[in-house]
């Protein structure tokens, strides 16, 4: 990359507190190099109307003052002699100064949309060979501009960093690194920022504010694509997946974290307000994030909002990013691609949770008063582990206390449940099962829901037969492993706790009769109408006998169903009598036990 600096010098070396002219310094070192080797320290270099060209953006710095350098007046001036045959990074790399100041310093960007930045009163401490001990940043203001979109604006407040590597920084900006395997190394031991603004002058109005970000021990290194060449690389979409596989391999953080973040927009017309207490991230490198949590999170839709206390994103792993090849494939002329394409960006998740979800629907008048519904989710959490590909093979899940309203909802299922007195329903549900690879043994651990002042369902269970392609995430190979799976086992089990008697006092009030007079039909049911529709069996005898029980005194069902050599979707679609798969069953059936 050719770096081309354009400047007009105003070099002035002073001896500090000696108070000597450049000249009498210039004559002393002369005369004297250990004298001159002393008074360095006290030695300030000053360069003025500074452009410094790369092939992605321009960059201007009005004066830039070296206090305590080794650099002579020479030194510096063929550091920016646009004729020298060094790289920016070899440039920073000759760089040691007890501090640097750049009253302002801006960059612009050559490619669309055009962003400019401004920053103000930069201060550099203890820079040795390009590497800054401590580095300090009063604020920046920045414009994005398209001829589309319009134009953005916003600014940065205080900024602080430690241990900044700047040869390091300008390599990942200005230059593409020529070997693969090429080593990550610390970019910032630390850093921070006090506030952030940004506001859209578009079609529609965007204002985004930020509170504090810190983040610490950040690597990095250049990139296989020349940041100049990124716009272009993000119009094909084979070439974007390589770019981003490279950005989440060029990059370690071990912490980043930012607080009181709040966006406020419009989306046809409507306003849209979004506010986030905090966000935070723990080690993210080689396409693997570790954590990511959102705390205090809220939307806000003409009155319609969304409350969540937290959201949280464990064990991510971008694994089918990561197993790109560096060279992107070129995809052949009749290959649908663009399912794949996306694919890649769908991570491994070991765990997902969210706490404290209130949900408010506004009415169509938009008053934030009058709801249609509220919901609210007291916890959910999804665990997935032993993953293939990209599809866990053992999950966990849990929903606690999923509750709505149902006195204005006008659906006549949920009219069903009013009409037995409910306002509400308080729901809570749990799925946990796992795949055993070596016995092909899909085990049915626990699949529930229960809710409050109604009872519980809960199915349990084994398939055999179960063969990896089931999780490969090839369609077709599913569908056939799923047609060859055999279903071994299956337990269900449901305990009331009040449902029933709601429903028979709904059901005596429509038709008039005393809920002992329902009761009574439902034994009968059971009991004799039940084993008729499965044609007399002696599964459903069994079954009928325990449901009566049930009926009379509601407190618990329990049904298990056993098949010793399995029962799969072939036995259904070739028997010309499914009710017959009973006698190949064994089946025991319980009541109130």
């Amino acid at each position: 990359m050719s770096i081309f600096v354009r400047t007009g010098f105003a070099i002035g070396l002073s001896a500090g507190p000696a108070c000597f002219a450049a000249g009498t310094i210039s004559q002393a070192h002369a005369q004297d190099q250990r004298l001159g080797a002393f008074l360095q320290v006290g030695i300030a270099a000053t360069a003025e109307n500074v452009t410094i060209e790369t092939d992605s953006a321009t960059y201007t710095i009005g004066k830039i003052t070296l206090q305590g350098t080794g650099l002579t007046n020479s030194d510096l001036a063929t550091l920016l002699d646009p004729k020298a045959a060094l790289s920016l990074t070899e440039r920073f790399g000759k760089i040691t100064a007890s501090e640097i100041t750049i009253p302002e310093l801006t960059f612009v960007t050559k490619s669309t949309p055009v962003q400019k930045v401004t920053y103000q009163n930069i201060k550099l401490t203890d820079v040795k060979q390009g590497k800054a001990a401590v580095a300090d940043i009063d604020g920046a203001h920045f414009t994005i501009t398209d001829a589309k979109d319009g134009t953005i604006e916003g600014s940065y407040g205080h900024m602080h960093a430690q241990g900044v590597d700047l040869a390091l920084a300008s390599h990942i900006v200005s230059e593409a690194r020529k070997d693969e395997a090429e080593p990550l190394k610390t970019l910032y031991e630390s850093f921070s920022l006090d506030g952030f603004k940004m506001n859209g002058m578009g079609k529609e109005a965007l204002s985004v504010t930020a509170g504090n970000f810190s983040g610490s021990n950040v690597k990095g290194r250049a990139f296989v694509t020349r940041p100049s060449e990124f716009q272009a690389a993000s119009d094909d979409p084979a070439r974007a997946a390589a770019l981003i596989k490279d950005i989440f391999t060029s990059f370690d953080m071990e912490s980043m974290s930012a607080s009181d973040i709040r966006l406020q927009s419009e989306n046809d017309g409507k306003p849209v307000a979004i506010s986030l207490g905090k966000m935070s991230i723990a080690n993210f490198g080689n396409a693997k994030i570790a954590d990511i949590r959102f705390e205090n999170f809220a939307v806000d839709v003409q009155g319609s909002t969304v409350k969540v206390g937290d959201i949280d994103f464990k064990g991510i792993d971008f694994v089918r990013l990561r197993d790109l090849p560096a060279t992107p494939v070129p995809k052949a002329e009749d290959e649908a691609g663009d399912s794949k394409e996306t694919a890649v960006f769908v991570p491994v998740l070991a765990e997902f949770s969210m706490n404290k979800v209130a949900i408010g629907i506004a009415d169509d008048n938009g008053a934030a008063d009058a709801k249609k519904g509220t919901f609210s989710i007291d916890h959910f959490q999804i665990d997935g582990g032993m993953p293939i590909e990209t599809t866990p093979t053992q999950v966990t899940a849990a929903l606690d206390h999923f509750v709505f309203d149902l006195k204005l909802m006008k659906d006549k299922d949920v009219r069903s449940l009013t009409d037995m007195g409910y306002t509400k329903l308080d729901l809570s549900s749990r799925i946990d099962m796992a795949w055993d690879a070596s016995a092909e043994e899909l085990t049915v651990k626990d699949v529930s829901i229960s809710g409050a002042d109604m009872g519980a369902v809960k199915i349990s269970g084994l398939v055999d037969n179960v063969t990896k392609d089931f999780f490969s995430g090839d369609t077709t190979a599913m569908q056939a492993a799923a047609f060859g799976a055999l279903v071994k086992k299956i337990e269900i089990r449901i305990d009331n706790a009040g449902l029933f008697e709601k429903a028979a006092a709904a059901q005596a009030r429509a038709e008039n009769k005393s809920i002992d007079e329902i009761k009574k039909d439902y034994v009968t049911a059971a009991a004799i109408g039940l084993p008729a529709m499965l044609d007399n069996r002696p599964a459903g005898k069994i079954i009928g006998a325990a449901l009566a029980k049930f009926a009379a005194n509601p407190k618990s069902f329990h049904l298990t169903a056993i098949s010793p050599d399995g029962l799969g979707a072939a036995d259904f679609a070739l028997t010309k009598e499914p009710l017959s798969l009973l006698d190949s069953l064994e089946i025991k059936a319980t009541a109130n036990e």
